[in-house]
Order: C-alpha cells, then sequence, then structure tokens
C-alpha cells in the first residue's frame, strides 16, 4: 500500500482589526500584511470576518487570539473591539505586532509598545511599512525574543518591586521619572509618529540599557 502523504500543519498569522472600517482594514490586510507574510509560507493569515468554519465568532476569535504563534494587530480607529481581542492577546506568552495609521494617537496604554505607523498615500509609505513589518515579524519569530508588552511589563514589574534590592529601587525610580518626562513631552505636543518610532523602537531587555537609552532620547529632544 503507498504511503500517505502528509500535509505540514500550517502556523496560524492570525490578524486585529476594527469592524466597521473594512476598507482601510482590507487595505492594511491585502497590500501590506498578505504580501509580507508570502515570504514566511508556514503561516496561514487569518482574520475573524474570513474564518469559514461554523460556530460561535466570539469562541473562535479568543481560540485563534490564544493559539495563534503571531498575532497582528491594527489600533487605527481606536474600535473597542480591537482592543478588547489586544488585551486577550497580551494575557497569552506569545507575539503580537502593533500597527497604526499616520495621524492617529497612540492611546495612554499601548503608547510605550513599540507600534508601525503605516500610510498608503505613496508607494514608498507601502513599501517602508512592509520593511517595518518584516523587521518586527523577524525579531519576534526569533529564538532569543523576550516578550514585551504591557501585561507582561505589570506582571513583571509586580516580582522585580517584590525582589528589589536598593539598587533595583534606585533605577525603577530613575524610570518612573522618565516616564513622566515622556508624558510632559506628548503633552507639549512634540510627539510624532517619527518620534513615537524611535522611543518605542528600542530593542535592549537590560532595565539598566534601557534607562541609558530612553536618558538619551530625552536629551537630544530637549535640545531641539
Amino acid at each position: 500500500m503507498a504511503k500517505k502523504l502528509e500535509t505540514p500543519e500550517h502556523k496560524t498569522t492570525f490578524v486585529i482589526g476594527p469592524i466597521g472600517a473594512r476598507l482601510e482594514a482590507d487595505w492594511l490586510l491585502e497590500f501590506i500584511i498578505e504580501p509580507l507574510m508570502e515570504q514566511h509560507p508556514e503561516f496561514k493569515v487569518l482574520r475573524a470576518d474570513k474564518i469559514a468554519v461554523p460556530g460561535r465568532i466570539d469562541a473562535q476569535v479568543i481560540n485563534h487570539l490564544h493559539d495563534a504563534e503571531l498575532v497582528i494587530a491594527d489600533l487605527t480607529g481606536h474600535n473597542p473591539n480591537a482592543f478588547y481581542e489586544i488585551g486577550i492577546r497580551h494575557m497569552i506568552p506569545k507575539p503580537i505586532i502593533h500597527m497604526i495609521q499616520e495621524g492617529t494617537k497612540l492611546p495612554f496604554d499601548v503608547n510605550p509598545q513599540r507600534t508601525i505607523f503605516y500610510a498608503r498615500t505613496k508607494p514608498a509609505q507601502i513599501k517602508r511599512a512592509r520593511e517595518e513589518l518584516s523587521a518586527h515579524v523577524t525579531a519576534v519569530l526569533a529564538p532569543e525574543f523576550v516578550l514585551d508588552n504591557p501585561v507582561t511589563a505589570a506582571r513583571g514589574r509586580l516580582q522585580f518591586e517584590e525582589s528589589a534590592t536598593p539598587k533595583d529601587r534606585v533605577i525603577l525610580n530613575e524610570l518612573e521619572s522618565i516616564k513622566d518626562r515622556l508624558s510632559a513631552i506628548e503633552d507639549r505636543g512634540t510627539s510624532s509618529p517619527e518620534n513615537t518610532r524611535s522611543l518605542t523602537a528600542l530593542d535592549t531587555n537590560s532595565p539598566f540599557e534601557k534607562l541609558l537609552a530612553l536618558k538619551a532620547q530625552l536629551e537630544g529632544q530637549g535640545a531641539h
């Protein structure tokens, strides 16, 4: 008897998008996300409205948020459904990539998260968005990737505070001071997609390294 060939299972890239704004959501999916993920043929791109299996939509979405190897979330429009799904994903120790249309302000709770700003006015903007998404996908799929989102940060901070040495507490106080200064910069209206992109693009794991990098960026902004 001939041996039956097995079809390899695909990994899933689940896309979180706003409900009711399908034109923009479809544009991001079809012109940026799907073309980029073609470079990763082991991944199947899936969005909630494209799930063909019968069943409860909310249960299916939650299961995909839990099981998908990668999630890409569009924050454009500050859609409540999208942020609900993002919150669920942040509870799962798996990677999520945030994207938002240029000209849209990042909400406070996810402002520290590295975010890709995209636009579709010029071909160069589409190319840049694909390149940035490619860099993010490569980073989060790397074996050495360290998960970092508001939930893991909060839990990590709690554990840090419980076991912090006096030297650790000095670093923690410095980080709090930097966060206050960042908020002040935003309140003065000096933040922009370019500034936010540079401030959220830090790729350091050590709290001390983050402290030094943030200080350097703050000093650079203060000089303008």
